[in-house]
């Protein structure tokens, strides 16, 4: 309830019982839009199949338009994948896109190597290593940011 009030361009209700009026956001304290948006995915204590991992990173979206999601967007922006966090028993993996070449990396186990340009390679490498993605890194694209 309370991220749907402050959703609203007034504000959030006053937070004492007496007060009838609406508190006011000063915008200029907080950013209306932040660069980088995080989505955390949970996994049950049951082994993960690669089949599970490939079907459900072949299923998110790669980019998508924020005003879709999220009804306080003002203007205009995307975002785009770009990286990736997995864990696998006791330690973590990632893969983060660049940006400047269009490809594909991955970090772990000691070594560091390109996965490839196509994010189906990020998904048959997580699948095949039983890669539990566990945070979806998107960048946030806006004309005015």
């Amino acid at each position: 309830m309370l991220a749907s009030q402050l959703a609203s361009s007034i504000g959030p209700l006053c937070p004492t019982a007496n007060c009838g009026n609406r508190m006011r956001i000063l915008r200029y304290l907080m950013s209306p839009m932040p660069n980088l948006l995080t989505v955390g995915l949970a996994w049950d204590s049951t082994p993960a199949q690669p089949n599970a991992i490939h079907a459900l990173l072949s299923s998110i979206e790669l980019s998508f338009d924020l005003q879709h999601a999220f009804k306080s967007v003002p203007q205009p922006a995307s975002a785009s994948i770009r990286g990736v966090l997995c864990g696998a028993g006791a330690t973590f993996q990632g893969f983060a896109h660049d940006a400047v070449t269009s490809t594909w990396h991955y970090h772990g186990d000691g070594i560091s190597e390109v996965v490839g340009e196509q994010w189906d390679q990020v998904v048959s490498k997580c699948s095949l290593g039983r890669f539990r993605p566990v945070l979806l890194l998107y960048q946030i694209h806006s004309a005015q940011y």
